[in-house]
């Protein structure tokens, strides 16, 4: 229960599974904890309306927010599936009410703009979206953003590693914050949220679990890499 309860104050999302449904992804953020997207979740409410979906009446987000939660799916999963791109070139035909100066306006508000600078460079690079223009003389001038973008194809293509997920550090997930704070909350949540994997290695009692925090760093950072290099020696000698 304990673990339960801890998946759920950092992952932000369950995956429930069926055997005769499609699986269900409940949210209760758009991303992990650990990658800070501290969104105004009541902003978004009161943008949403009621509406229909698969003949169910319910809230449904604005245009606007739509396009951005899209923006920060892909940023978390590093742009890696073309089906994500796909979605950002075809979002504003399906919207033509999109209100891109108000969107610009939000996604700065929210800290967000780089992830939707890239996400729409991404898609007028790949697959000829035409960017709008309130977004077309910077994101087309911007070098770092376009040297991202370059990755992100790169890695498409499978001519690039991929970067460790959202609960590592990662310079991608670093560069996509144009504040700060946002960086700095990204990087120590990162470091120093433990996970389920390691309230897993010892079970302590609910009073000692402050010391989750040193497990984790000595895990993470001392006995984990030494494990994985022993493992990787010893694949070699079994191989010779």
């Amino acid at each position: 229960a304990r673990e339960l309860a801890k998946l759920r104050a950092y992952a932000g999302q369950y995956i429930l599974f069926h055997d005769q449904h499609v699986p269900v992804e409940p949210h209760w953020w758009v991303a992990p904890r650990t990658l800070a997207f501290d969104l105004d979740y009541a902003s978004l409410w009161r943008a949403s309306r009621h509406g229909d979906f698969q003949g169910v009446r319910c809230r449904l987000m604005s245009a606007e927010w739509s396009l951005l939660v899209l923006c920060l799916h892909g940023t978390k999963e590093k742009w890696h599936k073309l089906k994500w791109i796909i979605d950002i070139a075809m979002f504003g035909p399906a919207h033509p009410q999109l209100d891109w100066a108000a969107l610009q306006q939000l996604a700065s508000q929210q800290g967000c703009l780089r992830m939707l600078d890239m996400a729409l460079l991404l898609a007028h690079r790949l697959l000829g979206m035409a960017l709008p223009e309130p977004f077309r003389l910077r994101v087309t001038g911007d070098a770092p953003l376009s040297q991202r973008v370059d990755d992100a194809m790169a890695q498409l293509r499978g001519e690039r590693e991929p970067e460790p997920g959202p609960y590592h550090l990662c310079r991608a997930y670093w560069q996509a914050r144009e504040r700060r704070r946002d960086r700095w909350r990204y990087a120590l949540r990162t470091v120093f949220t433990p996970r389920v994997s390691h309230y897993r290695l010892l079970p302590l009692p609910r009073v000692l679990s402050p010391l989750y925090i040193p497990i984790k760093l000595v895990w993470d950072h001392l006995l984990g890499p030494l494990r994985r290099q022993w493992r990787a020696r010893r694949a070699r000698r079994l191989a010779c």
